[in-house]
């Protein structure tokens, strides 16, 4: 169970708070190379949980009619927050 009072503030714009108690979780699993075409090179050097990112960015283009290979445009982007660490930062990467 998450406690909430790490990351809760309703007031927007507190520094390190989100001022929503709405999200959505990921589960870690392999990425899908049908959905996020990334390099070989990528695929094995990178942190499980940014690739699982790259793949619902993906995800998000295409749901929005973009192809994520080929954006018509510099100012389109998906904005994704992470906490709680992953497989390679483990609980560094969330701590009291």
């Amino acid at each position: 169970k998450i406690d909430l009072d790490l990351y809760y503030d309703p007031e927007p714009g507190k520094l390190g708070r989100s001022y929503t108690k709405l999200g959505g979780v990921v589960a870690e699993r392999p990425l899908d190379p049908a959905i996020c075409r990334l390099p070989e090179k990528l695929l094995h050097n990178a942190d499980p949980a940014h690739l699982i990112m790259c793949e619902v960015a993906a995800m998000a283009f295409r749901h929005a009619g973009y192809d994520p290979d080929n954006i018509p445009t510099p100012h389109a982007g998906v904005y994704i927050g992470h906490s709680g660490g992953s497989v390679l930062a483990g609980e560094m990467a969330c701590h009291n």
